[in-house]
């Protein structure tokens, strides 16, 4: 709790500063501070998940946050603009003030937390920080290279599938909104499945069988200069990777040892910020390159291979995950 109460603060600073960036360098400042701030705030607050709920309710409990979060990210998408054109600083004003009101409802759940049985205390050297599981526990490291490429493939698509709309299709910023409402409620029909198909048949294979539909429906957008194909696929795609999206976090506890939760947590968000980084960076490179040989869309349309091909490649990562999930299972 202690490093939410710190990080809540100092994310809220870097959105409301940002307001008052002039330049470049106070503007990095300001974005610098929120991601300080919200890296100290996400890992705890992803762990009271393990604090409070055995691993096999896990799925579920993503599930309900994979919803919540679609909302969320559906109500930014569609709001987020109206907001800008009234006055420039309040979508970033309003999201601080939501992040202050959003942090007290943990209180009470930490003082629940407070009040269930301690875990067994283990000698110091089975209880590996963040750098020791990642060195040790191979499962895990497996873990932590798909989830860095679901995650940069996530950011990929957040950072270019509007300009691909609006630049790559030369259509208006109103049907690129249109299109991301679609995405967003298929999202959030998607997180649910997720957790009621990985308590029946596992978190591993369910996350396979989503990672191959997401990952040839994304390579297959390739193909079509048009909107009227893409509001077939994505909606599809959409699905598949809000179930693929929506159970990492109950993957990385279930494979970790008991007592090391915090440090999944830590695992989750280390591998996701790497993700977050090289997307944007790595795909944006490719549009760029392919801008004269893809000129019909302006080089937009390489991003999909670019965000689709590694989902795929994911898929042997995952299935080498299958022996630690079950044995984690039997032992939970």
């Amino acid at each position: 709790m202690p490093f939410v109460m710190v990080g809540a603060p100092l994310a809220a600073a870097g959105l409301v500063l940002l307001t008052l960036a002039t330049n470049l360098q106070f503007a990095g400042v300001s974005i610098l501070l929120f991601f300080v701030g919200y890296y100290l705030f996400y890992p705890p607050y992803r762990a009271i998940y393990a604090d409070l709920l055995p691993k096999r309710l896990l799925p579920r409990a993503q599930s309900s946050q994979g919803i919540m979060r679609g909302v969320g990210t559906g109500l930014a998408l569609v709001s987020g603009g109206f907001l800008y054109s009234i006055w420039k600083p309040l979508p970033f004003v309003l999201a601080a003030g939501m992040l202050g009101v959003a942090t007290l409802p943990l209180r009470p759940v930490h003082r629940l937390s407070r009040r269930l049985p301690e875990p067994p205390r283990v000698e110091r050297d089975t209880g590996n920080p963040v750098a020791e599981l990642l060195v040790h526990n191979r499962p895990l490291q497996w873990f932590s290279v798909a989830n860095a490429i679901w995650e940069y493939s996530f950011a990929g698509l957040k950072f270019a599938i509007v300009l691909y709309i609006t630049t790559g299709l030369d259509r208006s910023h109103a049907l690129a909104s249109t299109v991301m409402t679609v995405v967003a409620v298929a999202y959030v029909i998607g997180a649910p499945l997720a957790g009621r198909l990985a308590e029946r048949f596992g978190i591993v294979r369910v996350m396979e069988v989503s990672a191959l539909v997401y990952g040839v429906l994304l390579c297959v957008a390739f193909f079509p200069r048009s909107i009227a194909p893409m509001l077939v696929l994505l909606p599809i795609g959409s699905i598949a990777g809000s179930i693929l999206m929506t159970l990492p976090q109950a993957l990385a506890f279930t494979l970790a040892p008991e007592t090391n939760q915090g440090a999944a947590a830590g695992i989750v968000d280390f591998s996701r910020g790497t993700g977050v980084v090289l997307g944007p960076v790595l795909v944006g490179a490719v549009i760029s390159a392919f801008s004269s040989t893809l000129s019909s869309t302006h080089g937009y349309a390489a991003m999909w291979p670019m965000i689709g091909v590694p989902i795929l490649l994911t898929i042997p990562l995952l299935r080498m995950l299958r022996r630690a999930e079950a044995r984690a299972r039997s032992a939970g």
